[in-house]
């Protein structure tokens, strides 16, 4: 790491956090997800929502809560990934998370985020967390989360990524995230940077995630092979790819997610 860039993670008694979330027909979901950012305790924060220019009532919703919503952008777009990348580009903040439409913070996310930054070495430069993934009723499927590790992000995505905050350096120094995968493209962005990547982890459950996103589905194992055969042997691919899509087959039958 140069050392423009340790100067750049000295942290400030207040830092600017940038929320970035992607939308496109999320009204069933958006108020949620509103509701959760209005009670967030760490008020020092950009929300930034850019749309897929959504044919529903979700520009509504956004037009109503100026107070709130610091910036939005409704134009079609490639997909969740077009969407961080064109959010990282007007993002203001010393630190930049992600959150989907339905998914919410805990009131005490941020300020446990930064609380950790003040105790571990300054060169970090993302935390994951925990986060508890539920159905439509509320209820608590499973939770998921650890340090993020080179040896266990070979076998498949540990973090959770509405649980992570990441420094506007790693997106300074590295690209955004590619337009070539639909649903692993964040796996495939810490794959490529992971030796840019200083990570902590704060061990508290951080947000709630609806199950059954893009990141949950069959076609995101397959990108996750397709991503892995760029790092590893193709036997180490099939062997891990064989695993996941057993255990997504098993939970489904048994648990129905």
């Amino acid at each position: 790491m140069r050392n423009e860039d340790i100067q750049e993670l000295k942290i400030l008694p207040t830092p600017l956090i940038t929320i970035i979330t992607a939308t496109y027909n999320a009204e069933k979901f958006l108020p949620a997800t509103l509701d959760s950012i209005c009670k967030l305790k760490y008020k020092n924060i950009e929300w930034i929502i850019v749309d897929g220019a959504s044919t529903d009532h979700t520009i509504d919703i956004i037009k109503s809560r100026p107070d709130i919503i610091s910036k939005w952008i409704s134009e079609p777009d490639e997909g969740i990934y077009d969407a961080w990348n064109k959010g990282i580009s007007i993002s203001s903040g010393d630190w930049i998370a992600f959150i989907g439409a339905g998914d919410c913070y805990s009131e005490n996310a941020l300020n446990d985020y930064l609380d950790l930054l003040k105790k571990v070495d300054a060169n970090v430069n993302f935390i994951s967390s925990k986060v508890n993934f539920v159905d439509l009723n509320g209820f608590t499927k499973k939770t998921w989360g650890e340090k993020l590790n080179k040896k266990r992000f070979k076998e498949f995505m540990t973090i959770a990524h509405v649980g992570a905050l990441h420094h506007k350096s790693l997106f300074k120094k590295n690209e955004g995230f590619s337009l070539k995968y639909s649903t692993a493209s964040d796996y495939n962005f810490f794959l490529s940077n992971i030796d840019d990547i200083k990570a902590a982890f704060l061990n508290k459950i951080t947000a709630t995630m609806l199950i059954g996103g893009s990141s949950d589905s069959y076609i995101s194992l397959v990108e996750k092979y397709k991503i892995q055969r760029k790092y590893f042997s193709l036997y180490h691919c099939v062997f891990e790819f064989l695993i996941a899509f057993s255990k997504k087959a098993l939970r489904k039958l048994i648990k129905g997610f």
